[in-house]
């Protein structure tokens, strides 16, 4: 494996540009070819912005645990695990910032195709598999989006949803190639807000309650790390009794209280008992390690409203359980938003 990273391409346009989004074109040549050692490929996605993670050969699953690999993830780190695990391919934990629409079959590829096409909207990374097509998105803030997985047997135009802690086969894994790359890196991937995300998800046949969700104006006081938002935190948990939702669902609950709380030591509390009502609770210690993984210094992309939209996801009505039907009005809050991981900057 060469000692030296690979740098992510340049164009001979500007990949800023408008790029036609209509009808189904055919796809760009690579401006320039993925490495094909895994290893140069995990440098090369990771100078371009994603967040690279090794899983076993011709599989999903990550070859290590999320973390301490995603605290520790440098060029060098790369380079150190792929000189001793050659043969281990190559995924990315996608984060908060970015939505990769799943299209498994002619139907849902179609189906997408028509969406974009509707918004005005292209993909500049799409990544051909084995049944369909990746593509790539950054999220506009604000916008609440869910990973969610569908049964293409019996769904074959469902778009797979993934985001936050989901992990997509990036090239030059099996089955998966570079059909078209058209941006510098992760920030000059096209944006969508949350009109996009809601027509994703009625497409699915799901209810799109997130931009639904009732708002009210924050108050001119800095609320994060006070006892009212702790206690609406509180009250929410109590309509999501089970913290065995899934590892990307249980993380995020933790990182709203952490927000919410300000990375207190009532906010702590409150995530160890809620976690412990679970079958999977490991103890205090791995939760206080979670805590402490959290950067409070940097700007995140969930909080409050992110705790609301899985409950009202749930089909109970967020603003009735933050003030727990005690004939107090709702709770007041100030919006928050999360970004699980720091732009990377080279």
């Amino acid at each position: 494996m060469n000692s030296q990273p690979s740098t992510a391409p340049s164009h001979s346009r500007d990949p800023l540009e408008p790029v036609d989004p209509g009808g189904v074109s055919p796809p760009c040549e690579p401006i320039a070819p993925i490495p094909q050692s895994f290893g140069d490929a995990a440098l090369f996605w990771h100078v371009f912005g994603l967040q690279p993670i090794p899983v076993v050969p011709k599989g999903k699953k990550p070859a290590v645990k999320f973390e301490p690999w995603l605290s520790n993830l440098s060029q060098s780190a790369i380079l150190r695990y792929w000189e001793r695990h050659p043969d281990h391919e190559l995924a990315h934990v996608v984060g908060n910032r970015l939505l990769v629409l799943d299209a498994d079959g002619p139907s849902a590829e179609q189906a997408l195709l028509e969406i974009e096409a509707g918004f005005g909207i292209a993909p500049r990374l799409c990544i051909r598999t084995k049944r369909g097509v990746h593509h790539y998105f950054c999220l506009a803030a604000g916008t609440v989006a869910r990973a969610c997985g569908h049964d293409t047997d019996k769904h074959p135009h469902r778009i797979d949803t993934r985001t936050g802690q989901s992990i997509a086969v990036l090239p030059p894994s099996t089955n998966k190639s570079l059909e078209k790359l058209d941006a510098r890196n992760v920030d000059h991937l096209s944006e969508v807000g949350q009109d996009f995300v809601d027509a994703i998800v009625k497409h699915n046949g799901g209810a799109p309650s997130h931009s639904a969700l009732p708002r009210h104006p924050p108050s001119s006081q800095k609320l994060v790390g006070s006892p009212i938002n702790l206690l609406s935190v509180k009250r929410l948990l109590e309509v999501i009794p089970d913290p065995d939702i899934g590892y990307s669902d249980w993380i995020t609950v933790l990182m709203v209280v952490h927000t919410e709380s300000g990375g207190s030591d009532d906010g702590l509390a409150l995530a160890v008992e809620w976690s412990a009502r679970g079958e999977k609770f490991k103890g205090r210690a791995e939760i206080e390690a979670k805590w402490r993984s959290f950067d409070n210094s940097t700007p995140r992309r969930v909080g409050l409203l992110t705790l609301a939209a899985m409950v009202e996801a749930r089909g109970h009505d967020w603003l009735d359980a933050c003030h727990g039907g005690s004939g107090f009005e709702p709770c007041a809050f100030e919006r928050v938003y999360v970004d699980l991981h720091p732009k990377v900057t080279h």
